[in-house]
């Protein structure tokens, strides 16, 4: 009989890695033998660092518009000279305090999980299993979650000038960029949701802002919704350039500018930009050589693992989750893969998952733009729906303008839709609004348990609430 150590080793190194280890302990019945591998160069935080500096450019955009509600000007600063440091500082504080109650390794080890700190490998013999710091770790399964970086696009010219990535953003200090503290011009190349995000706050924070995408945005999402954003930000002067080709990257004639040539497939001109500054805000990747994952048989390239709706890789005893699986980092989404693949690991406490195993459903996740006003999605597009349902689908939608909180703070921009069944049965929803990342959960909620559109009706819900859209689209589900 083949003895193990573990029922479960993680091979970790980002955020989700040590999620999954603290719900793998916590989530048990029985006592589960769990091992975290983690390299000591943990830098999946960025995060948090991008909540905080969004949060600082909505802060500063209220400021400058204050005067909508009675503040005298001697008693507000109009143009609020934004600190770089004292935001990352704040951000590096709260992290501090979450790790404490979290997933510091240190509450990790306490908590059960054997936390082991270096960078190691599987082998195949004699016996198969991950080899890290000299130890041969045997176990009944293995989860992947290590990190994901930014990927580095072949444009001309790209590697003779200084750029940033989304990881390295936060290690600068602007220190190239003599008597400022932010870029005058920052150019953000890239397709990933956070570089649109980027874009808005940077934009409110008094940089000029041109944001390049290869791709339309958000090509998966709702259009109607997408097109508000992108209207959105090109009125607050984000200068939005999609479907284009960078042509030439190079540095300019003047001193520590950067230029950027693009050029249309479809569109005879080409177009110039200069900048201080290049932040990619590309796709992550992986680079998972060092694991030797093609001695155990697992199937990866660098754009992410290869795995089945049960998140198993070719090697059906080990499993993967978040950014490694590809895509655009998000968190709620690794979360569930993650939670997943719990479910999912052969283990004596999860005997029966081999006959009742759990799959990702990705239609149940809520996906989040933040930036002002929010777009917030979950279940089906209105295009799904009706290749599904056909004529049994409706779609209702109520304006944010309609809410007395919209009027009194003055954010009007928005609508929720909701796709639902004649039944009532919800399909889908999207949100753009200022909160409606508050509210999408909600939906959610109801489309898990098949909550139907008339219960929401029922709801009562407080006043001066962004929830109130939801309950004026249910009452005209009730009067269609």
């Amino acid at each position: 009989m083949t003895s193990y150590d573990y029922d479960l080793v993680i091979v970790g190194g980002s955020a989700v890695g040590r999620y999954a280890a603290a719900r793998a302990v916590q989530t048990t019945t029985q006592a589960m033998r769990v091992a975290l591998v983690e390299p000591e160069t943990f830098n999946d935080l960025s995060d948090l660092h991008h909540a905080t500096f969004l949060h600082a450019a909505h802060l500063s955009h209220q400021i400058r518009r204050s005067s909508h509600w009675g503040l005298p000007k001697e008693q507000r600063q109009l143009s609020p000279r934004f600190q770089w440091q004292e935001t990352l500082a704040w951000a590096q504080g709260a992290l501090e305090s979450l790790e404490d109650q979290a997933t510091s390794l240190e509450l990790l080890a306490a908590s059960g999980v054997d936390v082991i700190v270096g960078q190691g490998e599987f082998l195949r013999r004699p016996r198969w299993g991950f080899s890290v710091n000299g130890r041969m770790l045997r176990s009944r399964s293995f989860l992947l979650a290590p990190a994901a970086v930014c990927h580095i696009p072949a444009s001309a010219g790209l590697e003779s000038v200084p750029f940033l990535t989304l990881e390295t953003l936060w290690q600068q200090s602007w220190q190239t960029l003599p008597d400022r503290l932010m870029p005058d011009h920052l150019v953000i190349m890239g397709s990933d949701p956070r570089g649109i995000e980027l874009a808005q706050a940077f934009n409110r924070l008094g940089t000029q802002v041109t944001l390049i995408s290869s791709r339309p945005l958000l090509p998966s999402e709702d259009r109607e919704a997408v097109n508000l954003i992108q209207a959105q930000l090109e009125a607050e002067g984000v200068d939005i350039f999609t479907q284009a080709i960078v042509q030439k990257i190079q540095s300019s004639d003047c001193a520590s500018k950067i230029q950027v040539c693009l050029e249309w497939s479809d569109r005879p001109q080409s177009h110039t930009i200069q900048a201080d500054a290049l932040l990619l805000a590309t796709p992550p990747q992986v680079d998972l050589t060092h694991l030797n994952l093609e001695s155990v048989g697992v199937e990866w390239h660098p754009y992410g693992i290869a795995v089945n709706r049960k998140l198993q890789t070719s090697n059906p005893d080990i499993y993967a989750c978040g950014t490694a699986l590809g895509g655009h980092a998000d968190l709620a989404l690794a979360r569930h893969e993650a939670a997943v693949a719990l479910k999912n690991v052969r283990s004596p406490q999860s005997f029966l998952s081999s006959f009742f195993p759990q799959t990702v459903r990705y239609e149940r996740v809520p996906f989040v733009l933040k930036t002002a006003p929010e777009l917030a999605r979950v279940g089906l597009t209105e295009i799904q729906a009706q290749r599904h349902y056909g004529a049994e689908v409706m779609t209702l939608k109520q304006f944010t303008k309609t809410l007395p909180k919209a009027q009194i703070q003055d954010e009007t921009t928005g609508f929720c839709k909701l796709i639902v069944r004649r039944n009532g049965e919800i399909l889908g929803a999207h949100w753009v609004g200022t909160n409606a990342s508050e509210g999408i959960g909600t939906i959610a909620l109801a489309i898990e348990q098949n909550i139907k559109i008339q219960a929401i009706a029922q709801l009562s819900l407080p006043g001066f609430t962004d929830t109130e859209v939801l309950q004026a689209i249910a009452q005209q589900f009730a009067c269609r």
